[in-house]
């Protein structure tokens, strides 16, 4: 207090104090970790596909920090304005491994949009004959699946169970589902022997296009 009353310039030894005290991350206008939510730039060319689409599932294929969340993230705000049922799932943030902790955390999604009490007992058959008797009328059932990559090394040293009880529900008409991932997404999909070849449209994540990119910094810090 002393320093800012004998300052002949007290606002700027004001800002001086407090800059010092404080981390820049918490006062700066940008989102420094996790996906963006209220600062999305760019990604309207692959929103547009996956929003238009009612009978496709599609595969998110990008290199870490690339914004694969982002998207994902946005893509569940749109859906759910457009009166869809969505499931969001980032299977990294807490893992899931294997498929009871996939079951388990599923059940919970479920239970909360629908406002229901339904178990899997972790089994994946029941957890498909489940999904088929979902209440969902004419709405869109969506599965967004965010960083599979280790749920799928589990599943396809199980014979893609998983994987194949999901194309059934997609086939059938049930739903649709979104897929995010990196290495191990890419290998399973494009290998011609497993159940995730041409099971849903790939869609390449790459860096932002130049005006967006422009936009992002800009923006916010005006």
């Amino acid at each position: 207090v002393k320093n800012v009353l004998f300052s002949s310039r007290p606002r700027q030894t004001l800002k001086e104090i407090v800059f010092r005290r404080i981390s820049i991350s918490q006062i700066s206008p940008y989102k420094t970790e996790g996906p963006a939510i209220a600062t999305f730039y760019g990604r309207n060319k692959e929103l547009r596909k996956i929003l238009g689409s009612h009978r496709r599932s599609f595969t998110i294929l990008g290199a870490r920090k690339i914004g694969k969340s982002s998207l994902l993230r946005r893509l569940d705000k749109e859906l759910n304005e457009m009166g869809a049922f969505v499931f969001y799932m980032d299977l990294e943030s807490p893992s899931n491994p294997d498929y009871n902790s996939f079951l388990q955390r599923m059940e919970g999604e479920i239970n909360r949009v629908f406002n229901d009490d339904i178990r899997f007992q972790n089994d994946i058959d029941r957890f498909t004959a489940e999904i088929k008797k979902l209440p969902k009328g004419n709405k869109k059932l969506v599965f967004i699946m965010d960083e599979i990559d280790e749920l799928l090394l589990y599943d396809r040293e199980h014979d893609f169970r998983l994987v194949k009880s999901l194309r059934s529900l997609f086939h059938e008409g049930y739903c649709q589902f979104v897929f995010s991932g990196f290495e191990v997404l890419q290998n399973v999909k494009r290998d011609i022997q497993s159940p995730l070849y041409n099971f849903s449209e790939e869609i390449l994540l790459g860096p932002l296009e130049e005006t967006f990119a422009r936009d992002l910094i800009k923006e916010p810090m005006g």
